[in-house]
């Protein structure tokens, strides 16, 4: 959600319309974003509940089918946003001003919401096994990255091009992808 909250702020200085635009995408991502929050964190639960009864076998099983549930229910509202995003986005009623920059970032970060469903899934399981510290770290590095990420694509900094919400876009799913990998 800070990744949200950071591409809508980082945009108010490049243009009203994009930030107003991406504020109001964020919050259909938001919602989305927070079932996957749902998904890991009951199994958390289930995984804490094996992990102190030391039953490795059900550690594993549980990561692994959490890990493909997010990850297909991930790729299912990816799809989804990419072929029907735009009818969403009319549906909420989004002014014909501010509709190209959302349609154009609801297409990029919602096409890739399946790594913000795996990302939820690897940063609960790394805390249930009592490793906070780290995945503390890589969120800031993601945000920190994000931002980064934000200031060379919106304004084209270092001889990028000027993308506007299309780079806060790919700054974002960027952001998420390393995140994932760490």
């Amino acid at each position: 959600m800070g990744l949200g909250f950071v591409d809508t702020y980082m945009l108010s200085i490049y243009s009203d319309n994009a930030a107003g635009a991406i504020g109001a995408t964020t919050q259909i991502t938001g919602f989305i974003n927070l079932l996957f929050m749902i998904i890991s964190g009951g199994s958390g639960v289930l995984l804490a509940q094996y992990l102190g009864a030391k039953d490795r076998d059900s550690c594993q099983e549980t990561l692994g089918v959490s890990v493909l549930l997010n990850f297909f229910i991930g790729i299912l509202i990816s799809l989804c946003l990419f072929f029907f995003g735009d009818s969403i986005l009319i549906l909420i009623n989004l002014t014909p001003d501010l509709l190209p920059h959302a349609q154009i970032y609801l297409k990029i970060v919602g096409s890739f919401l399946f790594v913000n469903a795996i990302n939820s899934t690897l940063s609960n399981t790394i805390r249930t096994y009592g490793f906070t510290k780290h995945s503390m770290y890589i969120s800031v590095f993601m945000n920190v990255l994000n931002i980064i990420g934000d200031a060379v694509l919106i304004f084209g900094l270092f001889g990028f091009p000027a993308l506007g919400a299309k780079g806060v876009a790919i700054a974002t799913v960027f952001s998420g992808f390393v995140a994932m990998i760490i």
